[in-house]
C-alpha cells in the first residue's frame, strides 16, 4: 500500500506512541502531514522513529513525546 503523509486525515490520527505505530509531523502551516516516521519504540518521554527522506536517506531519528511538529500516531487505514 503506497501511503503519503496528506493521505491521513488528522482526526484519525492518536496522541499515544505505539510500537510500529506512524508518526505524522507537520512542516507548514496549512494544516497538512508533511512526513512519516515508524515508531520502533517509546522510553523516558522520547519517541524513537526510522524515517526516510532524512538528508536524502534513511535514518533514525528521535524527538521528544511533546515536540510541537508532531501531528499524531495511526495506522494509515
Amino acid at each position: 500500500m503506497h501511503l503519503s503523509a496528506t493521505s491521513v486525515r488528522r482526526e484519525r490520527l492518536s496522541s499515544q506512541a505505539a510500537l510500529g505505530l506512524q508518526q505524522m509531523y507537520l512542516w507548514n502551516k496549512n494544516g497538512q502531514n508533511h512526513h512519516i516516521g515508524i515508531v520502533k519504540s517509546v522510553s523516558g518521554g522520547i519517541v524513537y522513529t526510522v524515517e526516510g527522506n532524512v538528508s536524502g536517506r534513511v535514518a533514525n531519528q528521535s524527538h521528544p513525546l511533546d515536540y510541537g511538529r508532531i501531528a499524531g500516531y495511526g495506522t494509515g487505514n
